[in-house]
């Protein structure tokens, strides 16, 4: 932000989000190929991010990239433990 009339410029750092969103696709196919645990990993570092900074997260689930339903359902049933145990 400028400061008009002083010369010089004032930062200001962003205001915080009321709330975000994760919405975590799956990357296990694709440029980034990650693993079930680096689908896992993803997700925990995320929710430990955005919770360590006191913002609440709303998750939204996605579906049919797995390679099966057991794959995508598997990915879901980590995405919601990491939910569930993330504080």
């Amino acid at each position: 932000m400028y400061a008009g009339g002083s010369g010089g410029v004032v930062v200001q750092p962003p205001r915080s989000p009321d709330a975000a969103r994760h919405h975590p696709g799956d990357a296990s196919r694709g440029r980034l190929s990650l693993s079930l645990e680096g689908l896992a990993e993803r997700d925990r570092r995320a929710l430990e991010a955005l919770r360590g900074e006191g913002i609440p997260v709303c998750v939204t689930l996605a579906g049919g990239y797995g390679h099966s339903l057991a794959a995508t359902a598997a990915i879901h049933a980590a995405t919601i433990a990491a939910v569930a145990t993330c504080r």
